[in-house]
């Protein structure tokens, strides 16, 4: 039988190269979010609309997970409000509350275009006493309501290189905003109690696509340098 012979290569060097090639045909496409957000989702305390803006940051990619391949940025708000309203007079009454923007509520970056939920001063949400508009809230009663906007949308990128270090990279989000009570009664001077609390919440989302660092197979280099090395012995015997 003709013996097998390899030339020009020590056998460490072939299980280098080998492994080399196994590794780079392991390379896998993958994908992982980073996030960061402010207040409490669905509250209008956490986060005092007072404030008028808040500032996020998320991390930029991790160069040791891979090659970076992709960006993609999310950014989440909503506007909330809470309160009541206590007929204090000796006849029926109503109600109306309104939720709306002081100016734009949106999102800016200086690696983003500008990003908007509503532009200028916006009506965002409304609830009455009274469905049918009567003056049905009767002497004493107390009205509850609790009000709300959620709005999401993809951000547009232009600066894609800050995503390629690990620094940190920051979003304004403008949130100002107001909750209107109106109180209305048939006849005389309303008096009325009211109370209100208005909040915000937001959330930046970055999903990151990239090929990952490849990652040699234990098993299939345990074989091949198995293989290698008594394909050396054998030729050294021989």
């Amino acid at each position: 039988m003709k013996k097998l012979k390899v030339k020009g290569m020590s056998i460490k060097g072939i299980i280098t190269a080998t492994a080399l090639c196994l590794a780079s045909s392991n390379a896998l496409a993958a994908m992982i979010t980073v996030e960061d957000s402010f207040g409490v989702m669905g509250s209008s305390t956490a986060m005092d609309v007072g404030q008028e803006s808040a500032i996020l940051s998320i991390a930029g990619f991790n160069s040791s997970l891979g090659t970076l391949t992709g960006v993609s940025l999310t950014a989440y708000g909503q506007i909330n409000a809470t309160g009541t309203s206590q007929n204090n007079t000796s006849e029926n009454g109503n109600t109306v509350a309104t939720l709306g923007t002081i100016g734009s509520w949106g999102v800016i970056s200086a690696v983003t275009h500008d990003f908007v939920f509503t532009r200028g001063s916006s009506f965002l949400d409304a609830a009455e006493s009274s469905d049918s508009g009567d003056y049905d809230m009767a002497p004493g009663e107390i009205f509850s309501f609790d009000m709300g906007s959620e709005r999401s949308g993809d951000m547009s990128i232009i600066d894609y290189s800050a995503f390629t270090t690990d620094g940190m990279i920051d979003f304004r989000f403008d949130f100002r905003a107001e909750t209107v009570i109106r109180n209305f009664i048939g006849s005389g001077r309303e008096t009325f109690t009211n109370t209100s609390n208005t909040g915000a919440w937001g959330k930046i989302v970055a999903t990151y696509t990239y090929d990952a660092a490849p990652v040699p197979e234990p098993g299939a280099l345990i074989l091949l340098t198995a293989g290698l090395l008594g394909l050396g012995l054998r030729r050294k015997q021989g």
